[in-house]
């Protein structure tokens, strides 16, 4: 057995502007002498990539504040 585990994974998640990014991930594991792994160790992470809203299956809205037309 390697001494060693790399561990490919991805994270999601919503940025402050409420938009969905992902990212991968790369985690590393040692091999223990009692022939176990030790903690995983995140070692890699890839530049924010967005989610399309299609991807999400919702369609985008503009931006627009409420009615303050008085009526």
């Amino acid at each position: 057995m390697p001494p060693e585990g790399r561990r490919p994974g991805y994270e999601t998640y919503k940025d402050a502007d409420n938009k969905c990014y992902y990212k991968f991930c790369t985690f590393h594991e040692h091999r223990l002498i009692t022939g176990g792994f030790g903690p995983l160790e995140l070692v890699h992470q890839s530049l924010p990539v967005p989610v399309s809203a299609k991807s999400l299956g919702v369609t985008e809205q503009a931006d627009v504040g409420p009615d303050m037309s008085g009526e």
